[in-house]
């Protein structure tokens, strides 16, 4: 069995970092070490350093794409160096007509969530927040400056899932916002974000993790 451990280089590597880290590690899996850093804007070098020093230290081995081979440039586990990979996704998923543009904002998508309405909701930090597929059908241009999002068609898929047992969704209508149903991994230069992250824009040091 495999699974993966895949942290943002947005910020630092904080206690929500470690306590994924403590579960994947544990789970006795062959564990997969995956940088995320396709948010051009946000993600920085000194982040992604600093988040492989701290798994060293914290003792954290992975057993496919080892922290020293990040360090050695070109890694097929950074996202970012695996970018013809997904222009070839893309290109086919625009060829099938399966991506439309979305001009949304984060806040915009909040405001439309219904457990913004709904008494006694959980409170929007813990809440699963949804795209509601409202550019969907505006045929805005896929184009710098705009998200691009994938096109799903309604259908059931059943899963097991190791903790919860057997599962079924319809992704077109439960993909959150985070989900490979509702945004698609390619972000454009200069596209509106609607994803949250860990940003050192809350936070100037590095307050979580203390050697």
């Amino acid at each position: 069995m495999r699974t993966r451990f895949a942290p943002a280089p947005t910020g630092w590597l904080h206690l929500g970092h470690v306590l994924n880290a403590e579960y994947v590690w544990n789970s006795r899996a062959e564990v997969l070490l995956r940088v995320e850093d396709h948010d051009r804007e946000r993600c920085r070098p000194e982040y992604e350093s600093a988040i492989l020093d701290d798994l060293d230290w914290l003792g954290y081995r992975p057993d496919i794409f080892h922290t020293d081979a990040f360090r050695a440039g070109v890694c097929d586990g950074r996202q970012s160096d695996r970018e013809a990979v997904y222009r070839e996704a893309v290109e086919i998923l625009r060829s099938d007509g399966r991506l439309y543009a979305c001009g949304c904002t984060r806040r915009e998508i909040e405001s439309r969530s219904p457990s913004s309405e709904v008494p006694n909701a959980e409170p929007p930090e813990f809440a699963e927040l949804r795209y509601d597929a409202h550019c969907r059908d505006r045929r805005l241009p896929l184009a710098d400056g705009y998200g691009w999002r994938v096109r799903m068609d309604p259908g059931v898929e059943r899963f097991v899932d190791r903790q919860l047992g057997p599962q079924e969704q319809d992704p077109s209508v439960r993909a959150s916002i985070s989900s490979f149903a509702a945004r698609i991994s390619w972000r454009r230069p200069g596209g509106r974000s609607a994803s949250r992250g860990c940003s050192d824009a809350q936070s100037p040091r590095r307050s979580c993790i203390t050697r």
